[in-house]
């Protein structure tokens, strides 16, 4: 009779789980070895680099303080929002630029009270909680622990934590709206407006909820958002909603199509392989290409499946498909889906290593002249799209708004 215990049959049921954690503890050794010189800690709170501890964070609680202070203008002119971090980090402090709609200082307000270490702990302590209680409502039960294990250890959790980024609260709440799309479609509703933080993210979910007439949860998703947009022009005015679409839209175009430099290769998009490839001239014809292929592809197969792993899995690696810009901190949902893959044994586990290691890989790989971004993320929704449909989607046409 076996004497293994629960966790090691999970491993022996699920072959794929052991490559996916060497895999990973491998890329966070190896990332950790290359930032030694640069993320390590020096004269806090900044870095060996003469960044801030957390890198993008800053940006998170410099905002919040700057709202807090009743100054939220400040956030969309580039030369007073560094002003300000430079009198609280100092003249060399590097250029950093904000880049949510201000609807998201709603969410960030409360870090801006606190010192800078402080809240940095507290964000990735409080989203990385957040992240991995999604990942476990996605699970089976039996495996939850196992994934969420998988998902904390991911290449793209590393990449979140190390660069204060927000991939596990952006991942938090995709995850969570999947796993609850059928149970609690209202709450999953909620969870999708709150991701309009960060609104690229979102870009196939209003197809695929339209295609399988989730109208609750469209209603809600709408209601959020609308409720959030209007708090702030409560809270902040319209000034910051005028500057944000006239000012900061404006400068991520920029970033994304004159942008060079490190940062540039923890970009995923097929925009960014085929400009590295093949030429800005050819850029926006492939990503445009991309989109076309990967938009019906997703919307069609979503609504054959009502399997929350399958959704998510596909819906994740299909939006960064579909996505010109987008960094490798955004895979964060897309990595706790493949874990969520891995440890329930599905076909196809084996080719999502790609896509699993991809956030730190991707890096070195560019900048030896070979994005692998794309193939990473076309692996990983062609698994999707392949796997066994094991329930068809009820209908949902005469499902009301809000009951």
């Amino acid at each position: 009779m076996s004497t293994d215990s629960p966790a090691t049959a999970q491993f022996r049921r699920s072959p794929v789980v052991l490559p996916l954690a060497l895999s990973a503890l491998t890329c966070a050794a190896g990332f950790i070895l290359m930032g030694r010189y640069t993320l390590a800690p020096a004269t806090l709170p900044l870095d060996a680099a003469g960044y801030a501890l957390g890198r993008d964070f800053v940006n998170v609680w410099n905002g919040a303080r700057l709202a807090l202070a009743g100054e939220p203008t400040i956030l969309f002119d580039r030369g007073a929002y560094q002003a300000s971090l430079a009198a609280v980090f100092g003249p060399r402090f590097p250029d950093h630029n904000w880049s949510y709609p201000p609807h998201a200082l709603l969410l960030f307000w409360g870090f801006g009270a606190l010192p800078y270490l402080t809240a940095l702990a507290l964000w990735a302590t409080l989203t990385g909680a957040a992240f991995l209680a999604a990942v476990a409502a996605l699970a089976p039960v039996g495996r939850r622990r196992l994934c969420c294990v998988l998902a904390a250890i991911s290449p793209a959790s590393v990449v979140d934590v190390a660069f204060g980024q927000n991939g596990h609260l952006t991942g938090a709440l995709t995850l969570g709206a999947f796993a609850t799309l059928d149970r609690r479609p209202r709450l999953a509703g909620v969870l999708i407006g709150l991701l309009t933080v960060k609104p690229h993210l979102g870009l196939l979910l209003p197809f695929a909820l339209v295609a399988i007439g989730a109208w609750r949860t469209i209603g809600w998703a709408a209601l959020t958002t609308l409720a959030l947009v209007a708090l702030s022009i409560v809270v902040f005015g319209l000034e910051p909603w005028r500057l944000y679409f006239g000012v900061t839209t404006g400068v991520q175009s920029e970033i994304l199509t004159q942008g060079v430099g490190g940062f540039v290769t923890m970009m995923p998009t097929v925009y960014q392989a085929a400009k590295a490839l093949l030429g800005s001239g050819a850029a926006w014809p492939a990503q445009a290409l991309a989109t076309a292929m990967v938009l019906p592809l997703v919307v069609f197969a979503f609504r054959r499946t009502a399997d929350p792993a399958a959704r998510a899995l596909m819906l994740t690696a299909g939006t960064l498909l579909a996505l010109p810009y987008a960094f490798n901190y955004d895979m964060t949902a897309l990595s706790g889906a493949i874990a969520v893959w891995a440890a329930t044994g599905r076909q196809g586990g084996g080719w999502l290593l790609l896509a699993w290691v991809a956030p730190i890989v991707i890096m070195p790989v560019a900048v030896a002249g070979a994005p692998l971004g794309p193939v990473a993320l076309i692996a990983a929704l062609a698994v999707a799209l392949r796997a066994p449909v094991p329930a068809i989607a009820a209908p949902r046409a005469r499902e009301a708004f809000f009951a």
